[in-house]
């Protein structure tokens, strides 16, 4: 239950130092060890949520004289 409280708490954005004293770690490189939990996480989060446009849906219109598209 700790590794999970603190993991909780990383993801939920409470600061890296206030888990530290929480958590009772001696050092932040002790609770720097579950960040990567939370930012596997996340990547793999982003990734499932990635939208690649089709070239069809991109505008290619000219507007104000900028163009949306190199």
């Amino acid at each position: 239950m700790r590794h999970t409280a603190t993991t909780l708490m990383i993801a939920n954005g409470v600061d890296l130092k206030t888990v530290k004293e929480i958590c009772g770690h001696k050092s932040i490189a002790t609770t720097m060890n579950y960040v990567h939990l939370v930012a596997e996480n996340l990547r793999s989060v982003a990734k499932s949520f990635s939208v690649t446009p089709q070239v069809s849906m991109v505008p290619t219109k000219r507007v104000s004289g900028l163009s949306l598209v190199k």
